[in-house]
């Protein structure tokens, strides 16, 4: 149903990177590998981190469910439709849109960022750092008292 809205939207062409191997990727794995239009979509099954982050950068929107769309593609001001529920309660800047998995709502958020190819772009912000984020965390480190309550293991379970 996603790549249908997709394919609706008028995007030329569609990068589709391989889900984790969670419970239901290998479902979704054989969609793409009997449905897909090698004119229209490039299936990639891995993408060295440089790669994906470059294609992050020039993406006109990341669409799907991937932490790499709540925390990476802040970085870059890379619009992303958050697709159902798993990454709720997670921060995320203002690029990331969340939609249920409902074929109107995804369809009306993916034309309002495409634009009729003049793509929605955010402020490269992202909560998650930035510069100098080293050096305010080993700040706070350095603050820490390392005493007794901090070596003690709690298991809360």
């Amino acid at each position: 149903m996603t790549l249908k809205v997709i394919r609706r939207s008028g995007i030329p062409h569609t990068f589709i990177v391989y889900p984790n191997n969670d419970p239901g990727s290998a479902g979704i794995i054989g969609c793409w590998e009997t449905e897909i239009d090698p004119m229209r979509e490039t299936v990639l099954r891995s993408v060295p981190r440089p790669q994906f982050l470059g294609l992050m950068r020039d993406a006109a929107v990341l669409v799907g469910n991937s932490s790499s769309g709540i925390i990476e593609a802040a970085s870059f001001g890379t619009p992303v439709i958050n697709i159902g529920p798993r990454q709720l309660g997670r921060e995320r800047g203002a690029n990331v849109r969340n939609v249920p998995f409902v074929a109107g709502r995804i369809e009306r958020e993916l034309r309002r960022i495409w634009n009729g190819g003049k793509c929605l772009k955010f402020p490269r912000k992202n909560i998650y750092g930035g510069d100098g984020a080293g050096r305010r965390i080993a700040g706070v480190l350095g603050r820490v008292a390392l005493d007794e309550r901090l070596r003690r293991k709690l298991i809360a379970y």
